[in-house]
């Protein structure tokens, strides 16, 4: 199972598994477009090779599929769910640090006013 998180845990590597599922059966070169990845500099291949290291993507006859494609789409599903919460939790940790921030820069102009007079 760590295997498979750590492959997933790449954007790109999402986007893959996405794209296989849409589009079952693509060859390499077909998954270059949607992906916006060039032939030349081996991307894909470095990309894939996490993918079917942990099972999540077969290659049969030269053509791409994600192994257990519900399976994959719940995941996914559930790591989108938990990235939203994740983004949730640090705007609030921003918005808490940034009006600490305020309250300090307040006290500081209050002091520096209080010793100027």
């Amino acid at each position: 199972m760590d295997s498979v998180l750590e492959a997933l845990a790449h954007e790109d590597r999402r986007r893959i598994v996405r794209e296989l599922r849409r589009t079952p059966g693509q060859k390499h070169a077909d998954l270059l477009k949607p992906l916006g990845l060039t032939k030349s500099k081996g991307q894909l291949t470095k990309l894939i090779a996490p993918l079917e290291s942990a099972g999540v993507v077969m290659r049969t006859d030269s053509r791409y599929y994600v192994v257990n494609s519900d399976a994959m789409g719940r995941l996914l599903s559930a790591a989108a769910d938990v990235n939203v919460s994740a983004q949730r939790i640090l705007a609030e940790r921003a918005r808490l640090a940034v009006e600490s921030a305020e309250r300090v820069a307040d006290e500081l102009r209050s002091e520096r006013h209080s010793s100027d007079e």
